[in-house]
């Protein structure tokens, strides 16, 4: 899913949704932004990274890997391979 998947509603109940879509052993990619429990900032579009975990969880998956990206020219690379991926690998 691109950006920003709780503009459709909690993550709860998007990820419950899209379960029922996938096949045995498939997995749902999220590219969004949370904030670390650690830091004290708070933004009403923005989840805790425990409570995005414990909404995830909730809906009966887990997270399998995590990669952030702090750096503005690697998140441009990584969407350019995110792009290129769609492009090539797309299922029909």
């Amino acid at each position: 899913m691109g950006n920003r998947l709780f503009a459709f509603g909690d993550y709860y109940a998007i990820l419950t949704k899209l379960r029922n879509c996938l096949e045995p052993n498939g997995i749902i990619l999220i590219d969004d932004a949370y904030i670390d429990d650690l830091i004290a900032f708070t933004h009403a579009a923005l989840f805790k990274k425990s409570e995005l975990l414990r909404q995830i969880s909730e809906a009966g998956m887990e997270l399998i890997d995590e990669k952030t990206v702090n750096d503005p020219e690697e998140q441009k690379s990584e969407y350019e391979k995110e792009f290129e991926f769609q492009i090539t690998d797309r299922y029909f």
